[in-house]
Parts: structure tokens; C-alpha cells; sequence
């Protein structure tokens, strides 16, 4: 959060952005040490601040584009909604930084992503509330740290995630994640580019009607 503030209050200030300037890749490079975390809101924070950053140095941060790409998109569709919420601000805010070729990018991402949670495993109503209600379906089940989703007490050596257990087995992935990740995109994308210091221009009923179809087809049940 500290990192992200220095970025907001300087980095976007034309008096003071030069003096951060110097520091921007050392800065960035602790930020994406920041993803292997297995604390989610430090990946959440990390996330945010990588986004705020590319915008206020675009071209500081350009060589690491691709790197920032991946871990973006993981955290687009991680298993906890505030990661894929705040995923989709600093794509958002990337955007606005990289312009047209990013904000296609984005447009494919979206595209191939969106119709995922139809792969979801059907489950009806009755079957939800069953298994929500079986004693045996939640008992004698792996414990998880506190703001991770890594079990606890277990380490193993070598690099990989760092943080409080830094274990190898996390919560799978769900397909509708995914689909979530790219709603919230999506909202970010209209939002941002409506905004009087966008550099894009507002997204036009050509984008947006295609992709509010798929939404609708995605949810009929």
C-alpha cells in the first residue's frame, strides 16, 4: 500500500515524478516479488500497485509488460474475488497506460475467458444445499492459514511461493472465477475510459453490446 501511495502522490504529480523516477524498477521488482506470496492480500496489494505504477511510468515499467501480463491475468481469475477485482483496476489502469494494442489485448483476453464458467460442473439448487448441510463433506479437512489459502503447517525448500507457510498446495482454480475475473473487467474497462483523463476513448455499443450477450448467454441456466 505504502509503494502504491508513493505512485498516486508522486509518480502522478509533474513537480515530483522525476524524483521517484530513479527508483521506479527497484520498486517494481519488489512489487512482483510480491505475487509468489502466498498471503493473498499481499498478491492483492502487490497487484494493485504494479497497475498504479505502469501509469504513472509507463516506460519505466514497459520492460516488465510481459511479466506483469501473466501475473495480472492469474490474479484475474484467483479464487478470491477481491484479487480478481483488483486485478482487473490495475489492467484498468495498464490500459490507460499502453493504449490501443493493450486495450485489444485485453479485448481477446476477455473473449476467450468469458464463456468459462459454462465448463463449470452443473450442480442444481438442492444438490448445493446438500452438500452445504453434510457434516461428513467438511470434516477431517486440510486447515488453512489465515489469509492465504495455503495449508498450514507445511513447508518445503527451494523457490516457489514465500510467505507465512509456503507450501505447494493451494485451493483449485473453479472455472466460474474466471468468468467473474472477466465481468470485473469489463466493468473497470467502461469505467475508466469514460473518465475525463482517459486516454482511451469511452467504449462504444460496438465493443460492449457483443460482449453484454455473452454475459447474458454465460448466466442462462
Amino acid at each position: 500500500q505504502a509503494v502504491a501511495e508513493l505512485a498516486v502522490k508522486i509518480g502522478m504529480d509533474e513537480t515530483y515524478a522525476p524524483l521517484l523516477q530513479p527508483h521506479v524498477t527497484i520498486l517494481l521488482q519488489a512489487l512482483l516479488m510480491c505475487f509468489h506470496d502466498e498471503s493473498w492480500p499481499v498478491r492483492d496489494e502487490a497487484c494493485l500497485a504494479c497497475g498504479t505504477f505502469c501509469r504513472a511510468y509507463p516506460e519505466e515499467c514497459r520492460p516488465e509488460l510481459e511479466t506483469l501480463w501473466v501475473r495480472w491475468t492469474e490474479q484475474l481469475t484467483d479464487q478470491i474475488w477481491s484479487c480478481r477485482s483488483r486485478a482487473a483496476v490495475a489492467l484498468g489502469q495498464a490500459c490507460q497506460a499502453y493504449g490501443q494494442e493493450f486495450f485489444e489485448r485485453l479485448l481477446k483476453f476477455i473473449e476467450e475467458n468469458l464463456p468459462a464458467a459454462q465448463n463449470q460442473p452443473k450442480m442444481t439448487l438442492e444438490e448445493y444445499k446438500a452438500l452445504q448441510n453434510n457434516m461428513d463433506a467438511h470434516s477431517d479437512l486440510q486447515l488453512y492459514s489465515c489469509g492465504s489459502l495455503a495449508p498450514k503447517l507445511k513447508k518445503k525448500a527451494g523457490a516457489g511461493r514465500i510467505g507465512c507457510s509456503n507450501c505447494e498446495i493451494t485451493r483449485p482454480k473453479q472455472p466460474w472465477q474466471a468468468t467473474d475475473g472477466c465481468i470485473y473487467l469489463i466493468r473497470e474497462l467502461m469505467e475508466t475510459c469514460s473518465q475525463e483523463d482517459s486516454t482511451m476513448p469511452p467504449l462504444t455499443d460496438e465493443i460492449l453490446l457483443p460482449l453484454l450477450r455473452k454475459v447474458a448467454d454465460v448466466c442462462r441456466v
